[in-house]
């Protein structure tokens, strides 16, 4: 029989908060998403409302040098690597040599009330009678990069920064028009977003959406200025997920200043004063980053596209701890059971979110998306696989994956509709067969993607359809 750790509610609370870790930038080509900008600046005359005060310099929550190492992670319990050696064909390659792939996965099983009616557990969704389990498999062993995984990270801190606005009595809201100014530009630009059919406004919802469905790296990089550098980090840590470190924007400029440096931006709700948030440059200090094998492969490709025959050094580059990404997918889908986390947002912006999680791109009414490339089979690997085993209407899916370096990573709530049954997955896999970064020659149809598959596959299976292996 397969071994197993269930999680208490005070031990899995207690193993969210315990999450720590760091890392920084990215230079170069990582892969997901590139969207085409549909924003057209237009001058404004520049508003005289008073700026938001930034937020003090001081935060208690962030990891310091003497906290940057993580508590070890628990053993393995042995039944994912048991799920995995049941299926020789599937995942032998890679069990030889689970470090070279550099392979981390963790499942927490979640089973309702024996003998709830789907009625009763809709009604019930609360934790007495669920059964929570997590089993590890080489977690947080060594580096991997988080590539637009991390983006889900971005939308929960812009809405946490939000919230904080409309607690101060400011009339803003997912829907409130958004003006970026040129860095140089005493005067803001109206932009316009040619993607929003309501309003044609760039706004916080509409670049949510953007990111969360097609994993667009412009409107990361829009919620990353709205945010700030300094406050992107401090307002997760102050979730007590400390095991994440974002230095850069996707596809930025190589400059490590650059990364520091956030534009003004002007929330103009209609009917009122414009809501300032100054330019800013942000002197945080991000800790090292606390994981092994941060030097990657044999050489690289640099921004000339030279090559330079040394491992490329991931130090400097974003970083999130498997643990934080799982935590982050339970709290957002499931947030009243043990081990999530409360994450200080509004219950409609929640929905808001999860709705963007959940939904195929091609259903979208805004924005609106026609290629097939664009279908969410494309954005949730995992459920091809899980698809051989439970038909696609049974499946609700909440996730956010990321692909880039090599890496190839699925963070995800995945649940029966019919049973109930439910799991939180966390997986990621590394394959560059010739060692070199930038190259654009990664792994990714001989090895990433048939993995994902074939592990929602068996998970599915294991967990959803409790059969055994």
């Amino acid at each position: 029989m397969l071994g197993r750790r269930v999680l208490r509610p005070a031990l899995a609370l207690g193993l969210a908060l315990a999450l720590t870790s760091c890392s920084r930038g990215e230079t170069a080509r990582p892969t997901d998403e590139r969207a085409p900008s549909s924003a057209a600046f237009e001058r404004a005359p520049e508003p005289t409302t008073p700026a938001v005060e930034p937020p003090s310099e001081a935060s208690p929550s962030s990891p310091t040098e003497e906290r940057a190492d993580p508590p070890s992670p628990p053993p393995d319990d042995g039944w994912v690597l048991a799920l995995l050696e049941a299926h020789p064909k599937k995942f032998g390659r890679l069990l030889e040599d689970p470090a070279r792939w550099r392979l981390q996965i963790l499942v927490t099983e979640i089973i309702p009330p024996e003998g709830a009616s789907r009625r009763e557990r809709q009604r019930q969704r609360a934790a007495e009678g669920w059964t929570l389990t997590e089993h590890g498999y080489r977690v947080d062993v060594e580096y991997v990069y988080p590539a637009s995984a991390i983006k889900t990270f971005a939308s929960v801190a812009a809405l946490k920064k939000l919230a904080s606005l409309r607690a101060q009595g400011r009339p803003v809201d997912l829907d409130t028009p958004m003006a970026l100014c040129a860095e140089a530009s005493e005067r803001c630009g109206r932009v316009h977003d040619s993607s929003n059919l309501d309003g044609g406004h760039i706004t916080l919802g509409h670049e949510i959406r953007k990111m969360q469905l097609v994993s667009n790296n412009e409107a990361f990089n829009r919620l990353y200025d709205f945010v700030g550098h300094r406050e992107l980090n401090e307002l997760i840590w102050g979730l007590g997920l400390s095991g994440i470190r974002v230095h850069h924007r996707m596809y930025d400029d190589p400059d490590p200043e650059g990364w520091r440096r956030t534009p003004r931006i002007e929330l103009r709700p209609r009917g009122a004063e414009a809501v300032v948030i100054p330019a800013r440059r942000s002197d945080l200090e991000l800790p090292p980053t606390p994981t092994p094998g941060l030097k990657i492969g044999v050489a690289y490709l640099d921004q000339d596209k030279q090559r330079v025959d040394e491992p490329l050094d991931f130090s400097q580059k974003n970083w999130v701890s498997l643990r934080v990404f799982h935590a982050l997918a339970l709290s957002l889908a499931r947030p009243e059971l043990p081990g999530a986390v409360e994450l200080g947002i509004e219950e409609k912006h929640r929905a808001f979110l999860l709705q963007a999680m959940t939904e195929d791109p091609l259903a979208s009414k805004n924005p609106v998306y026609t290629s097939p490339k664009k279908s969410g089979l494309r954005y949730h690997t995992m459920i091809q696989g899980i698809m051989r085993a439970l038909p696609l209407e049974r499946i609700r899916y909440v996730g956010k994956a990321g692909r880039a370096f090599g890496f190839h990573l699925d963070n995800a709530y995945i649940e029966d509709r019919k049973t109930g049954r439910a799991m939180v997955v966390s997986a990621a896999i590394y394959a560059n067969s010739d060692g070199v970064l930038n190259d654009d020659r990664y792994g990714y149809d001989p090895v990433t993607r048939p993995f994902l598959k074939d592990l929602g596959e068996v998970l599915a299976r294991a967990v959803l359809l409790a059969e055994t292996p």
